[in-house]
């Protein structure tokens, strides 16, 4: 078998129809007058300097809050936290309206979604690469997927781990691995480096709370493992 890694993001969800966009989650937030007094939302409310229309513009007004004069720890941890209950919140609703497809449906859409990438990767000019993976695709496949997202509708198509027939070929179909953690559960949410937030004004413990690099060793720790062994094989 060969092996094959399906890498995806937010975009995925966009597909799905679901409104998981930075600027979905926060008109909500206004539309439910989430924490009104909070020091977070009254920054990016204010903030002009930002667009906040991407969940990369979020994670930098972040960093960006903790270069306020008037800046104060304690309450920034309390904000975040109030940050990642209301996302949490936000995004099990919009998880909730994609619904799981019947299990014939869901075999198609998996076997539908593999066919078409060296047809997409041909319509781009990519056909060595198209011609690469459908010779993968005859020998057989074991299939990974790497997400980003804290959502967890992958597993809804894919269901559960376990052989898919195509023909002669035989496809090994795996579970979601979650990059970013999952709903429910622990998430990384923060800034790329120290550069990029007020780190003199913490103790060295809160860059597991607040440093991507760091938060995906400290919270999930197995899935970045397990990240790293797929892509290195």
């Amino acid at each position: 078998m060969t092996n094959l890694t399906i890498i995806y993001g937010n975009g995925f969800d966009i597909n799905l129809g679901l409104n998981t966009k930075f600027v979905n989650f926060y008109k909500w937030l206004e539309s439910e007058q989430k924490h009104a007094k909070d020091k977070i939302y009254q920054f990016i409310k204010n903030e002009k300097s930002i667009n906040y229309l991407n969940w990369s513009d979020l994670e930098v007004g972040l960093g960006n809050y903790t270069l306020r004069g008037d800046f104060n720890p304690d309450e920034f941890m309390d904000s975040h936290d109030n940050l990642l209950e209301d996302l949490n919140e936000y995004l099990l609703l919009e998880q909730e309206k994609f619904e799981t497809p019947p299990p014939t449906y869901r075999d198609g859409i998996l076997l539908r979604t593999l066919r078409e990438i060296p047809l997409k990767l041909s319509a781009t000019s990519q056909k060595k690469e198209a011609i690469s993976i459908q010779n993968a695709y005859d020998r057989g496949l074991d299939i990974n997927f790497i997400s980003f997202n804290y959502t967890q509708n992958m597993e809804k198509i894919i269901y559960e781990p376990r052989i898919l027939k195509n023909g002669p070929s035989l496809y090994q179909i795996n579970m979601p691995i979650h990059i970013h953690g999952i709903l429910k559960e622990s998430k990384v949410l923060g800034v790329n480096d120290s550069t990029q937030y007020a780190h003199n004004l913490f103790d060295k413990s809160f860059e597991k709370y607040f440093v991507k690099n760091s938060l995906l060793k400290s919270i999930s720790s197995s899935q970045l493992d397990d990240s790293l062994y797929i892509l290195n094989n």
